[in-house]
């Protein structure tokens, strides 16, 4: 039982002096060898030593059984929940191996072909707990509950019975959105390629109408909001082809006037969403877009105690917001903070379009993508002349269930043709494409075609490979020059992409962490590069409205009164810098960050799908553009590509009062035997930027021992003034004066700003009284200089 490792018996060697010898001895039972008792032996080392004696050693063995206990987890039934049809959900069991002897897996077989088994068989588990992860895909192909059962092959020891599966195929979640739409006087502006602002809204909306699913019971409802109007272009109904029509008909008839309510036009939606009788689907989603600052109740933003709306909590409401034109122009933090779901932030995003108009129809196109649980594969920008010719080549993967390519441009005037070249080198158009079972759209400023790769279409076998479109500038006004468009390929698929941040809007100086989820079929999949060019202000919009004085004749005459200024001096003062510049107030650069999924980057463990990294140059007040891309290999090894843009609002709301600017100055008031005393207040944060103005209503001036006259005030250059009045025998430095700023605090005694730079006015209704008191005053020094001037 007891035997040399690699020696004969008898075995002879030298040991030279001072030296060593190792001879290794292997404990090998036979089959059949007891186990009730130890086995012994000895090994018996005979020397030419002389007067010492040959050395004995003692050998002893136990013979245990030879076990292969086989383990599985999740012990129970492996639940797939609810997959919708023709789509795959990949997840895994893992087989460990208690005993102490390797074990072999020979075969595993599946009872229903709808579950397919991932794992090469056979495999070897080692023993002490070794393990092997086993991979199961569900793969339903109609609406039905699926069981099935995994039986397993192999020379465990123990009793491995067959292993339950269970799975539902759905159809796809039913989505009720509702698009509320900013239908005030200043969609009426003008914008590059001869439209106004309503017409680019109007043919986005048309896009998103065409785009969403018909015959699944999804529904669309849409209001439109100024004020005093706010109306429902449509309540919310079922798509179909005919409602579409209806509604693209009825979202041209809109006809913008009056101001910005959005409060009122998010209640019109609220009304419908979470009332169980209309709105019926889990999924809800409000489309918000807006090109200016509200200016009239009921508000979102609470502004001085004005009306506010309330957001509903439950139902759970998902956001997505669209700036129609400058951040300058609009409350960017608000349309940030809406569009956040710190719950599921991948669900929701803030979208700005700047002066780049063509992006409206691309952040439709994604908001319709992200509503429809679709991804986006490329949104490529191009410059097309007349007789140019773009050619994109698309690459479909296995997991691609379908594919939509949109086409969008910026002049209603350009004449352009779109083409799309399959992987067999069929050649779709707008004339053959019903014939092909392809859906064909075109409108005044877009042009698409979808194809579904779901049986029974006949793409289904035919998907894989290289897609082209080929876009043909036919004729591009010479206004123009070159038409600016943009392509968005976008699918349902397995492999999803998921783009998030870690908060709604941001403080200067702030960490941005940026998130991306890759996965196929649930399950992390490899990718080659990922990364984020992020696109931020290179200064901040308070800044330079604090240092840029306007008189009172410019805030007059440089612009006449509209409906998003008549009422809010910041957007004034914004539009006369903008018309005397002739030029956007603020410009952007950018930088790309890479993401990692190493375990180092904020990102969770390494190779768990999550890709992160930090983004730290936020210095900047303004809106911050993110555009993510990966280059992903599919569980296949099929390389294709995700993109995914959005965008935040850095604010200055973290208020430094080391850095912030207060003064006193003493002023008169109309109250007997008490002096007045106005307050500043220049708020900065610590990297000395502005807050700049627009913020009144949050900005608290208070006095111990005081009392207010008036309200704060704004000087629309970042200032905010509070005049306080106290008795004339107060001492100054028993009077603390407290200012809030958002959520920082400050306090002070009167005394100690008072000291320095007190300026004294007078009060025009006491002015005679000053000037009398000056001319007797100067009647007696002239009297006593003629006086000494006497002989």
């Amino acid at each position: 039982m007891f035997k040399l490792v690699g020696h004969n018996l008898p075995y002879e060697d030298t040991v030279p002096v001072g030296g060593t010898k190792t001879v290794q001895v292997v404990f090998n039972p036979p089959v059949g060898t007891s186990t009730a008792s130890p086995q012994t032996g000895t090994i018996t080392i005979n020397h030419n030593i002389s007067g010492v004696p040959a050395k004995t050693i003692n050998l002893s063995g136990t013979v245990v059984e030879t076990t292969r206990i086989l383990n599985i987890i999740p012990s129970g039934t492996l639940g797939f929940g609810k997959i919708g049809i023709y789509y795959k959900l990949t997840k895994a069991v893992q087989f460990i191996n208690g005993g102490n002897s390797s074990l072999t897996v020979s075969n595993i077989s599946i009872t229903d072909p709808k579950y397919i088994l991932e794992t090469p068989v056979p495999f070897m588990v080692p023993a002490n707990g070794g393990s092997k992860m086993v991979e199961i895909t569900f793969a339903p192909t109609e609406v039905s509950i699926v069981e099935g059962q995994l039986t397993i092959d192999s020379d465990a020891t123990n009793i491995v019975g067959p292993h339950e599966l269970r799975g539902e195929g759905i159809n796809p979640p039913l989505v009720d959105v509702f698009m509320v739409l900013d239908g005030s006087g200043s969609m009426n502006e003008n914008t590059d390629g001869g439209l106004k602002k309503i017409q680019r809204l109007i043919s986005a909306a048309s896009l998103f109408i065409d785009l969403t699913r018909e015959g699944l019971g999804d529904k669309l409802g849409i209001v439109r909001f100024d004020h005093p109007t706010v109306e429902y272009v449509t309540n919310l109904g079922v798509i179909n082809a005919s409602s579409k029509q209806t509604l693209k008909t009825k979202v041209g008839q809109i006809q913008p006037q009056g101001w910005t309510s959005i409060g009122n036009g998010l209640n019109y939606a609220f009304n419908e969403l979470t009332n169980a009788n209309i709105s019926t689907a889990t999924h809800k989603v409000v489309l918000l877009l807006s090109d200016g600052m509200e200016n009239r109740p009921p508000f979102v933003d609470p502004v001085n105690g004005s009306p506010t709306i309330t957001i509903p909590t439950q139902p759970v409401i998902e956001f997505y917001t669209v700036g129609l034109g400058l951040a300058e122009n609009m409350n960017t933090t608000l349309l940030s903070n809406l569009a956040f779901n710190p719950v599921n932030p991948s669900k929701g995003y803030f979208h700005l379009t700047e002066n780049d108009w063509y992006k409206l129809h691309k952040y439709f196109v994604s908001i319709l993508s992200d509503t429809f649980e679709q991804y986006v594969i490329q949104d490529p920008v191009y410059y097309l002349g007349t007789g140019d010719t773009v050619i994109l080549p698309v690459v479909i993967v296995d997991a691609d269930k379908g594919a939509t390519f949109v086409v969008y441009w910026t002049n209603a005037d350009s004449s352009i043709n779109v083409e799309l070249l399959a992987p067999d080198k069929t050649t779709i158009t707008q004339e053959n494409a019903q014939s092909m079972t392809v859906k064909h759209m075109k409108g005044d400023l877009y042009e698409f075609y979808n194809v579904s790769f779901i049986p029974p279409s006949p793409w289904t076998d035919r998907k894989k490979g290289q897609w082209t479109l080929i876009i043909k500038g036919t004729q591009i006004p010479e206004s123009a020059n070159k038409e600016r468009l943009s392509v968005s390929i976008i699918t349902p698929s397995d492999i999803s992409f998921k783009a998030s941040l870690d908060k709604g809007i941001y403080s200067t100086g702030d960490t941005i962490t940026l998130h991306a989820e890759i996965q196929e079929q649930g399950r992390p999949i490899l990718a080659d590069n990922v990364y984020v060019n992020v696109t931020g202000p290179n200064e901040g919009l308070g800044n330079v409205l604090a240092q840029a004085k306007l008189s009172a004749t410019d805030f007059k005459a440089k612009l006449p009164l509209d409906s998003d200024s008549i009422y809010n001096m910041k957007s004034r003062k914004i539009a006369i810098l903008q018309t005397i510049a002739q030029k956007q107030l603020i410009n952007y650069s950018g930088n790309n960050i890479p993401l990692y999924d190493d375990g180092q980057h904020n990102d969770g463990a390494a190779a768990d799908g999550i890709w992160a990294n930090i983004y730290t140059n936020t210095k900047n007040e303004g809106v911050y553009t993110l555009d993510f891309k990966a280059s992903l290999k599919s569980r296949l090894g099929e390389s294709t590509t995700r993109e995914k843009t959005l965008s935040t609002t850095v604010a200055v709301n973290k208020v430094d009062f080391a850095k912030t600017i207060i003064a006193v100055a003493k002023v008169p008031v109309d109250r007997k035997k008490y002096v007045g005393y106005n307050v500043t207040v220049i708020p900065k944060d610590s990297f000395e930027n502005f807050m700049g103005p627009g913020y009144a209503n949050i900005i608290s001036i208070n006095a111990s021992g005081a009392e207010l006259v008036g309200g704060v005030i704004e000087d629309n250059c970042g200032g905010y003034s509070q005049v306080i009045q106290i008795p004339e025998s107060t001492n100054l430095n028993t009077v603390k004066v407290d200012v809030g700023v958002y959520n920082s605090q400050a306090s002070f005694k009167l005394g100690e700003k008072a000291q320095s730079g007190v300026t004294t006015t007078v009060k025009p209704g006491y002015l005679w009284l000053f000037l009398l008191i000056i001319f007797i005053v100067f009647f007696m020094i002239l009297v006593v200089f003629r006086w000494k001037k006497r002989p």
